[in-house]
This record gives structure tokens, C-alpha cells and sequence, in this order.
């Protein structure tokens, strides 16, 4: 069996599965517009553990939204936290990895300095509540469950 053509050529050999494309189709596009950078997987949200926090986390009578509200946390950067429940008043940040915490970590102080008034709680996909002062990174690796090499 062939390898499948690219949808928009119809020359060149697919090499972005998820669109049918190929890189330069897939390039042109993504330049124009007509694809996300981080598209929306198929239950709404942008990640797989997004999806799986809903799952664990929330119960079907539960009132929650995806996404509802960015916020400025400084002259050149906006936040979107995640979640908000609206039963317990909390915006909830999912982060899955230890890689993506560090990185982040900035932001969410930054998030918790300009609004003290809101309630904020970062949680892993499984729903864990996370320690977001945690300094120490082997106990990271313990929570996230991260071999390092």
C-alpha cells in the first residue's frame, strides 16, 4: 500500500497525519491562519490532559468552564487559567508536567500577586492539587512520577 497524498497538493507525501498535509501545505496554512498552533482536541479542550482532568476531577453534576476569562498580569502578558468551578469559586491551572510548572511558575505568581482576591489552585491531570511554592525539584519528580536521565 502507498503512502497517502497530501489533501491540498495532492503531490507530496503526508507528513502531518492529524491534517493530511504535507510540511509545506501544512507551513502555508498555518501562515494564513487556517491552523491553530495548538488545535482543540475533540472533547473541546487543548490537551490530552485537559481531557483526563475533566474526567478525574470534575463529577457530572459539577458546574465548570474551560477557558472562560484571560486576565493581564502585566503590560505585555495576558493568562488563561484553564478551568474555573464555579461551584467552589476556584480557577484551576492543569499542569502535567514538571517541565511546563517551571516554566510557568512566573506566570501563576504573577497571576496570584495582581489578583489576591481570587482563589487559585494548580492541579496535575489526575486532578492532584500541586504545591506551586515547591522548590524542590526530586519531590517534583516524586509527584509529577518523571524518571530523570
Amino acid at each position: 500500500m502507498g503512502k497517502k497524498q497530501c489533501a491540498c497538493c495532492k503531490s507530496s507525501d503526508v507528513k502531518i497525519q492529524a491534517r493530511g498535509l504535507c510540511k509545506k501545505c501544512y507551513s502555508k496554512e498555518r501562515a494564513r491562519g487556517g491552523i491553530e498552533k495548538y488545535p482543540l482536541i475533540k472533547n473541546g479542550y487543548r490537551s490530552k490532559e485537559e481531557d483526563i482532568f475533566v474526567k478525574n476531577h470534575f463529577k457530572k453534576d459539577d458546574e465548570w468552564l474551560f477557558e472562560p476569562a484571560s486576565f493581564v498580569i502585566n503590560d505585555f502578558e495576558r493568562y488563561v487559567p484553564d478551568f474555573y468551578d464555579i461551584k467552589r469559586n476556584v480557577w484551576i491551572e492543569v499542569c502535567a508536567s514538571r517541565k511546563r510548572f517551571i516554566s510557568a511558575r512566573r506566570k501563576y505568581k504573577m497571576f496570584v500577586e495582581r489578583y489576591p482576591n481570587l482563589n487559585f489552585e494548580i492541579r496535575n491531570q489526575y486532578g492532584d492539587l500541586i504545591d506551586w511554592d515547591i522548590r524542590d525539584l526530586k519531590e517534583m519528580d516524586e509527584f509529577f512520577d518523571i524518571i530523570l536521565w
